[in-house]
């Protein structure tokens, strides 16, 4: 349950000959849980993406370990 949405779903992983996943599907249900992890997932790469942003716009921030405090303050 997320954010009081009761959520159910099911994976479905295909491997190949050689032992490596070759395919990963997720089937969730019902319709609102959906939309609820998409905009998780949507929020998560939009803090992911800004951070890319300000390690390639101050690079000694990286360097400096502010870029693991940024990230501690964002969750």
């Amino acid at each position: 349950m997320i954010e009081g949405i009761t959520i159910n779903g099911v994976d479905m992983i295909t491997w190949g000959a050689d032992g490596r996943i070759t395919e990963f599907k997720v089937m969730v249900r019902p319709l609102k849980a959906i939309n609820l992890i998409h905009k998780i997932i949507r929020l998560e790469f939009q803090k992911q993406s800004a951070l890319k942003l300000v390690s390639r716009i101050i690079p000694e921030a990286t360097r400096s370990g502010m870029m693991g405090e940024m990230l501690q303050k964002m969750k």
